[in-house]
């Protein structure tokens, strides 16, 4: 339950700081999508902490956002 909770606090940490620099680059959703080509939906789930994503997603996201890990 404990790994569980980690990976949660995690995933909510991940969302937060992709949702913060999409703001802050001034990146839509769907432009987000577009550059990581992929869907909208899933950069939804990607920035809702109560939504799962795929590890492949958030590297995605980071490489669209400068981040290289």
């Amino acid at each position: 339950m404990l790994e569980e909770i980690d990976f949660l606090a995690a995933k909510n940490i991940l969302a937060l700081k992709i949702h913060k620099l999409m703001e802050k680059k001034n990146i839509s959703k769907s432009e987000m999508a577009r550059l990581m080509h992929t869907k909208r939906g899933a950069v939804y789930n990607l920035i809702n902490p109560k939504k799962d994503s795929k590890l492949i997603t958030i590297a995605k996201a980071a490489r669209v956002l400068g981040k290289k890990n």
